[in-house]
This record gives structure tokens, C-alpha cells and sequence, in this order.
């Protein structure tokens, strides 16, 4: 049985891709919380990123409301704020990533993954 109400948000993988400091690649992974946008929603925010030419990073603040598994600077979790997000936002690639992982999550709903 389906039920019509589901909930605001859902989580879904985040995988970013960065180089280590001697070069060589490294992923890192952490469980992104987004929010859960309406058909309408999900095509308003897309027409409007591409009309208005929107970067990865405005549109995965846009996005993203909390993540499981991200750690700071002490090495202890780190809770998903603003300023965390915007801290987050400034690694090159990060909007990307979060945008890919909310794309692929929609898609992968679609095609019943």
C-alpha cells in the first residue's frame, strides 16, 4: 500500500572527489539530507537554475537541510549549519557533488532503483 503524505526530507550518498595532499585522488562520502521538492518544485528550481545560469553551490544550498557523517576540524561530528554548509559549500566541487547526488537520487526513484 501506498501512502500520498511522504516526508519533507530523505537521505541520500554524497560522494566528493578531491585530490590528497600528494596529489593522488581520494572520495569522500558522507549522507546528505535534502529536502523533498514536488514535481513542480523540482522543475521550477531546475528552469530557474539554468535560466538564471545558477552555480552547483547556490543550488545545493538550496538543497541540502542536514548530513550524517561529516565531520570538523576536531574530528568530532559536525552539525549541519548554515555556516557549516557555507563552510562546506567553499571546497571546490562540493555543490557539484551534493547536486549530482540529488539528481541521481531523483533518477534513481524513476527508474525504481
Amino acid at each position: 500500500m501506498f501512502k500520498i503524505v511522504l516526508s519533507p526530507t530523505y537521505f541520500a550518498p554524497v560522494i566528493l572527489h578531491l585530490a590528497a595532499a600528494d596529489g593522488s585522488p581520494q572520495s569522500f562520502e558522507f549522507q546528505g539530507l535534502f529536502k523533498r521538492l514536488s514535481t513542480q518544485e523540482h522543475e521550477e528550481l531546475m528552469g530557474r537554475a539554468k535560466k538564471q545560469n545558477l552555480s552547483d553551490t547556490v543550488v545545493a544550498s538550496e538543497l541540502l537541510v542536514g548530513w550524517r557523517d561529516v565531520l570538523g576540524a576536531d574530528d568530532q561530528p559536525l552539525t549541519f549549519s548554515p555556516e557549516a554548509l557555507h563552510a562546506l559549500l567553499q571546497i571546490n566541487g562540493a555543490g557539484a557533488a551534493i547536486c549530482k547526488s540529488y539528481v541521481d537520487s531523483v533518477e534513481r526513484v524513476a527508474r525504481g532503483n
